[in-house]
């Protein structure tokens, strides 16, 4: 290494460490998939980021300065996401979302650009005491967090652990709280270890890198990602092609892979989970690794004593060795899992666990676009789940017994999974040429895709990040999202000329791999929306091209025509710029994180105040995260929801109107800040019927329909809000039966049409879809559909179609709306001269004082 001032090296080295930390550490945060732990990341991202600047600026001894860092393509790409994530804030259809996103994007370009420019300023020796280069020491730490996020879930699994979201039904999902994605995550660290076992010339950590691999392998397959399994022998190939050692390569992965599939139904799968505590599995385990080390150690210890062999070359001696324990670990395999006895099922204990503290705490990014409590009459069934509940269903969903090589077997072309994600694809390209250019902007998916499925699901990821990026930042942030995993291909042809001579080729071809790896199964998944994942994906990046800067090799080179070796001291004239532009933006990441934080606190001063009945701390804690976090249409739902209840107690008709003119303030913000949200244009809705406003509040109605049209209570909140408003101008007017309202007959078909088509609305799908519908709310005349058709019937003065409709809403009707139901049917029978509908009426007013209210409403009716 150049010389440097010493001084500078350790600051050089903990500021390292520290950038090392914020990616190996993420996983154990939940991955950073929520806001919560993804804000205090942003905080210490920006931190580092300007003291790594700073350092840079005034240390004129910087060792090993790195070539012009705008040439390289993954600077490029990730530069031009961050850039395209940054302008949607202005015109996505809900900023809040395009905000944060943006801030992540932000994180991660400050992390890439640190990394790679302390990649190449740590080719060498950076102290005396420390022997590795930074690529090293960055692959190693990766292999620890491989390994310890495998061990959580291999304990998980033997039931010595218990986390949240760690196991979903008898799939290891460990910290991060998905199966699929970590094992993308632990494949990436095992062509690492894999990498680090065959090329270590001790012994010792040859075998402790090879038992870490059985470590990891073993989770992996215990996490049973089918997708995983299918690309695994691809990547293998790959992986192989660039070693230097590649035989020992082949064997380490043979030993490890056949070693973990061998004990799987011991160590992870249904016999190790059958019994909490599982000791014997434990211990099976904890003999797989010393028996993967011990055997590889042994085969290499033996290599190298060849000369004591007549000759023998190391090659043989490591193939023959390795036959026999391969021969002797499949045959182990073959008794284990061919024997009926031995096939057991994952107990009914072993389910979905999903704490309330997720599902109640998560934060706005990743909550359902549609909040359940927005109006008082939308039950908590029809809001989307949170992502850890999606997860849990998709996932118990498509559990097979047996485990990862059944599910495998499961696999096929029909399989409901793979056609509903296809589906996915599909919805998402619907949307995203909708606006080509430049998309949705962050989080355009999850705020939308209602209005663009095909037939209901749930899901708040595309499960595929390419089509992801497509919908969000257009056709230009896809190509941009493309074009780093064109450059690792590039670059393979030219590392594939230096990996035998280099140890930095292969290390690089080793780097690449471990990339295309996780950008292909992120193709059929959503492991980059995990910060975490997308942390991991940009270091490789970020080590990839300084290692490709070095050698010449790869598009960076191609662009600057470096085929030679670049001189490391080299002026470069965009790095300094580059710096400050990131010490600049480390202001507003910090800034607006701060800002978005303080509104999740305000808005839980305002749960709190809710509980505890005090409405008016609680209207403080809402205008005061307003004025803050201007962005979350929210605030401003839950100011209208505060209003409307106060404003009927509220006698004063300045005060009325004062109000009035708030909540129409108040609803259509909220739609200017959440566009495609059906909940805020049922809101405004209501407050048009507040206001007298009848045909904006319908037009309201309606297009909320458009932007659900899958959701059944879609349609039941549209048929209320036609009732709502007939009973409102009859109670106003005070008529009679016979002095029906001009617009009754036509608006009370309106429901009864609503009704219709919602019992027609699967019959309109393809046959293939219809096979899909696996979701709640069903497309089936609802108890609360059924009660509102009563009613439009009742008011159009047909008594026989409204008996008929009451009575089907009061056989399906749950304990809460049971009331409701006996209280109008009763009414109905009277009208008929029927002896039973005074005792329904009767037995209505056991229902409480919301009934009581509803039986004084229909007195005054006159019906």
């Amino acid at each position: 290494m150049e010389k440097a001032g010493n001084g500078n090296r350790i600051v050089l080295l903990l500021l390292s460490v520290f950038l090392l930390g914020l990616v190996l550490v993420a996983p154990f945060f939940r991955g950073l998939f929520y806001e919560s732990e993804m804000g205090i990341h942003h905080y210490a991202v920006a931190v580092l980021t300007i003291a790594f600047g700073t350092m840079y600026w005034t240390r004129k001894d910087w060792p090993s300065q790195p070539h012009n860092i705008i040439q390289s393509p993954y600077f490029i790409s990730i530069g031009i996401l961050a850039v395209l994530y940054g302008e949607a804030v202005f015109f996505a259809v809900n900023p809040r979302e395009a905000l944060f996103t943006w801030l992540r994007q932000l994180d991660v370009l400050s992390v890439f650009v640190m990394m790679y420019i302390v990649t190449w300023a740590w080719r060498e020796r950076i102290v005396r005491w420390i022997t590795k280069t930074y690529v090293e020491i960055v692959m190693i730490g990766m292999v620890i967090t491989g390994v310890t996020m495998a061990v959580v879930g291999i304990l998980l699994a033997q039931g010595f652990l218990t986390l949240p979201g760690g196991m979903l039904a008898d799939r290891i999902s460990s910290t991060l709280q998905y199966p699929n994605t970590l094992g993308a995550y632990l494949t990436v660290t095992l062509w690492l270890a894999i990498h680090l076992a065959a090329h270590e010339r001790r012994l010792t950590w040859a075998a402790t890198y090879t038992s870490a691999a059985f470590i990891l392998m073993s989770t992996i397959l215990g996490s049973q990602s089918r997708g995983l399994l299918v690309v695994l022998p691809v990547l293998l190939v790959l992986f192989l092609l660039g070693q230097r050692e590649r035989l020992q390569a082949a064997s380490i992965f043979g030993l490890v892979f056949l070693m973990a599939a061998g004990l799987y139904a011991q160590t992870v799968g249904a016999q190790a989970q059958a019994t909490p505590s599982n000791m014997r599995a434990l211990f099976i385990t904890i003999g797989g690794i010393i028996a993967s080390g011990a055997i590889w150690g042994g085969i290499r210890y033996l290599a190298r004593q060849r000369h004591r062999l007549r000759g023998i070359s190391k090659n043989w001696i490591i193939a023959a060795t390795l036959g026999v324990v391969m021969l002797g670990v499949g045959g182990w395999w073959g008794w284990n899992n061919g024997t009926a006895e031995n096939a057991v099922t994952a107990p009914a204990s072993i389910t979905t666990t999903t704490p309330a503290s997720i599902t109640t705490t998560t934060p706005a990014s990743i909550t359902a676009s549609n909040s359940a409590d927005m109006a008082t009459t939308t039950p908590a069934d029809i809001a989307s789940p949170t992502s850890s509940e999606a997860l849990a269903e998709e996932t118990v969903a498509s559990s097979t017994t047996g485990g990862a090589f059944a599910r495998l077997a499961s696999m096929s072309a029909g399989d409901q999974n793979i056609r509903e994600r296809f589906v996915f694809y599909r919805d998402a390209a619907t949307m995203a040429m909708e606006r080509p250019l430049l998309g949705w902007g962050g989080g355009g998916w999850k705020s939308a895709y209602r209005a663009y499925q095909s037939y209901l699901y749930n899901t708040t990821e595309t499960h595929n990040h390419f089509a992801q990026v497509w919908v969000e930042t257009g056709t230009l942030g896809l190509l941009a999202f493309v074009f780093p995993f064109v450059a690792i291909g590039v670059g393979f042809v030219g590392l594939w000329k230096k990996r035998v001579l280099l140890p930095e080729a292969a290390q690089a071809w080793t780097i690449g791999v471990a990339a295309l790896g996780l950008g292909i199964h992120s193709f059929m998944d959503f492991n980059l929306s995990l910060t975490s994942v997308l942390l991991l994906l940009w270091t490789l990046l970020a080590l990839l091209g300084a290692l490709e800067n070095r050698l010449g090799v790869g598009v960076g080179a191609l662009w600057s025509g470096a085929t030679k070796k670049l001189d490391p001291l080299a002026p470069p004239p965009m790095l300094r710029p580059v710096l400050i532009s990131l010490m600049v933006l480390a202001i507003p990441l910090a800034g607006f994180t701060f800002t978005l934080r303080y509104g999740d606190a305000k808005l839980a001063e305002y749960n709190e105040a809710m509980q505890q009945g005090d409405g008016e701390r609680a209207m403080a804690a809402l205008e005061a995260a307003a004025k803050v976090d201007t962005w979350r249409a929210e605030f401003s739902a839950k100011q209208i929801k505060m209003y409307i209840g106060s404003i009927a107690n509220n006698p004063d008709p300045r005060a009325q109107q004062y109000i009035v003119a708030e909540m129409l303030k108040l609803a259509n913000k909220a739609i200017d800040l959440d566009s495609y949200n059906g909940e805020h244009y049922f809101q405004l809705a209501q407050v048009y019927t507040i206001t007298g406003q009848y045909d904006q509040a319908f037009a309201a109605a309606e297009k909320a329909l458009k932007l659900r049209p899958w959701v059944v209570t879609t349609y039941e909140q549209l048929a209320e809000s036609y009732i709502n408003v007939e009973l409102k101008k009859r109670l106003q007017a005070g008529a009679s039966e016979s002095e029906q309202p001009v617009h009754t007959v036509e608006k009370m078909s309106r429901v009864l049409e609503i009704v219709h088509e919602v019992e027609g609305k699967k019959a309109t799908l393809p046959e293939n879809l219809k096979t899909l519908w696996r979701h709640s709310p069903d497309m089936v005349v609802t108890p609360r559909l059924a009660l509102t058709a009563g009613q439009a019937a009742l008011f159009q003065g047909d008594l026989a179609q409204a008996k008929r409709y009451m009575e089907t809403a009061l056989n399906g009707a749950d304990s809460q709306l049971q009331p409701l139901v006996k209280a109008w049917l009763g009414m109905v029978l009277v009208k008929q001269g029927n002896a039973t509908g005074n005792q329904l009426l009767q037995e209505a007013k056991q229902g409480g004082s919301i009934v009581e209210q509803e039986l004084q409403r229909i007195e005054k009716l006159k019906l």
